[in-house]
């Protein structure tokens, strides 16, 4: 994978991951009042901002943990 592919994808699964736990965290917090689209935006937009580039930084490092895993396992 290329590192413009990668970078995309990390961006592509910070925005899923956070549009569905934004809205899981608003709804468990505060239920569904009647401006619950302005607050889930809000934690859309934070969570997004926090997971990029934690996305950006972990999948390298996933990467190569399950690729030693599945090393070690093809060998042993």
């Amino acid at each position: 994978m290329s590192t413009r592919q990668s970078v995309l994808f990390a961006v592509l699964m910070a925005l899923g991951m956070s549009l569905v736990m934004s809205f899981a965290m608003t709804v468990a917090t505060m239920g569904f009042p009647p401006d619950f689209v302005s607050w889930w935006l809000r934690g859309l937009v934070a969570g997004f901002l926090a997971a990029v580039p934690t996305a950006l930084v972990i999948a390298p490092i996933a990467r190569k943990v399950v690729d030693a895993v599945f090393t070690e396992r093809s060998h042993g």
